[in-house]
């Protein structure tokens, strides 16, 4: 006799027609699974990067290329990422509800910065792109789980790094920037520092956990690790040196904090440390360098990007609640229509944080440093070492900080397609949804399948 339910209704799940239909189920969403999420997440971390064959060697012609392939490949995100949605209804849901309301905050003064927008086409065709580039990234940690999405982040930055020191040898008379950049490796990228950030964060990324020389699969990570810091080196960016000494640290760090109980003390340890790492770096360490800098004649920033911050913070206090409209100070038209009293015609904010004040307003900002920041110190207190999940944690806090670093001196790292989105998105994702301690022993890095939660494939 059929098992009966508290409502009334019967079970039938162990009939045959039930068993088949549980099977013809579950092979619809490892198809999805396999045919459009993880296509999906390869494509937008490649798409991310702008990598491509053939961009002018010389800073100043290759800074308004994006080729129509280029397009199409961005595009061509919206069917797989349409038909996840549709054969998946309650993976994309609960995707969306674990975001938190911050994030809906965020979105309302980003729709409003659209709205306010000097051209709100532009501004709404940038926020589309962002969402076309995060989308594939919390689709694959929803339904492959953090360890599952970080390994294959892994694998695809590790193959991509490798593409690009093939395509430096076979073209290196493309590979490598020419003028006042002479020599300065950067690959398929666009520029130069756009590739040493992308080798740092790779090293970070592929580090493995152990030293296992007998291991065929920790040698090739300790290989790649290697070539990431040849790269680095290569392409003569010192912001690039930084991000893999800091990348490291922050590595070696979360290892330690791991190890201590108190939730208190990690707490205090990790916010002492950012603290002091930021004092160093907006106050003695900058007053130093300036001091250094002004010998030879220059700025603190060693490029004469400090003469662009201070063209454009009155500009940003001109607008400070909604900004100038989303993504328009990526818009060189427009951004050079502010800096045109700047002899050397930058093309960029060189600093994110002032690009989304400028573009979004200073709540928009705040918002996001919350979010940011508020994964970061989350993910202090829950990382454990003896968590199945440890791993993911440690390497989405060493990303986060990179990105946020990368962001003082670069423009477009947060909120823009940029290489570092797509990572930072499901750094930020993996943190917020990771379990706390009452919830570990039931669930610990569940993926999607068969329409549910389960427990990851052991590793």
């Amino acid at each position: 006799m059929p098992e009966r339910l508290q409502d009334g209704a019967v079970a039938v799940t162990n009939s045959p027609w039930r068993r088949r239909e549980d099977a013809h189920a579950s092979r619809m969403i490892q198809a999805v699974g396999r045919y459009c999420i993880i296509p999906a997440a390869i494509i937008a971390i490649y798409r991310s990067t702008q990598m491509w064959y053939g961009y002018p060697t010389s800073q100043g012609d290759n800074a308004l290329n994006d080729p129509f392939l280029m397009q199409l490949v961005l595009y061509s995100l919206v069917p797989l990422l349409a038909l996840t949605t549709l054969a998946l209804p309650r993976m994309a849901a609960r995707a969306i509800v674990e975001m938190g309301p911050m994030v809906a905050l965020l979105g309302v003064f980003l729709f409003g910065s659209i709205v306010t927008s000097v051209d709100p086409q532009i501004s709404m065709r940038g926020l589309v792109q962002i969402i076309i580039l995060a989308l594939p990234m919390i689709y694959l940690r929803a339904f492959y789980g953090a360890r599952g999405a970080f390994e294959l982040l892994r694998k695809v930055m590790a193959v991509l790094l490798i593409v690009n020191f093939a395509y430096a040898a076979v073209f290196p008379h493309i590979a490598f920037m020419s003028g006042s950049l002479n020599g300065a490796m950067r690959g398929m990228f666009i520029h130069k520092n756009a590739f040493g950030a992308y080798c740092a964060m790779t090293f970070v990324m592929t580090c493995p956990p152990d030293i296992n020389i007998r291991r065929w699969d920790r040698l090739a990570q300790i290989g790649l690790c290697g070539l990431a810091v040849v790269g680095a080196v290569l392409s003569k960016s010192s912001t690039a040196v930084v991000l893999l000494v800091v990348g490291t640290s922050i590595l070696v760090l979360i290892n330690i904090l791991s190890r201590v109980e108190q939730r208190s003390i990690r707490a205090i340890t990790f916010g002492g440390a950012l603290a002091f790492a930021i004092l160093l770096v907006g106050g003695a360490g900058t007053a130093l360098l300036g001091e250094v800098a002004g010998q030879f004649g220059k700025d603190v920033t060693l490029s004469g990007r400090a003469e662009i911050w201070e063209t454009l913070w009155p500009v940003a206090l001109d607008k400070p609640w909604l900004g100038h409209g989303f993504a328009m100070f990526r818009q060189t038209a427009y951004f050079q229509q502010f800096t045109s009293s700047i002899g050397w015609g930058p093309r960029s904010t060189h600093n994110t944080y002032l690009e989304i004040a400028l573009n979004c307003g200073f709540p928009a900002l705040f918002a996001w440093l919350a979010i940011v920041l508020g994964c970061i110190f989350r993910a202090v207190l829950l990382v454990d070492v003896t968590m199945p999940d440890y791993r993911p944690l440690q390497k989405a806090v060493a990303g986060i900080v990179l990105v946020l670093l990368v962001s003082t001196s670069e423009a477009g790292q947060m909120l823009g397609p940029q290489p570092s989105w797509p990572i930072l998105v499901l750094a930020l994702y993996c943190i917020a949804t990771a379990p706390n301690k009452r919830q570990r022993n039931g669930s610990v890095d569940r993926p999607f399948q068969n329409g549910g939660l389960t427990s990851p494939a052991p590793r």
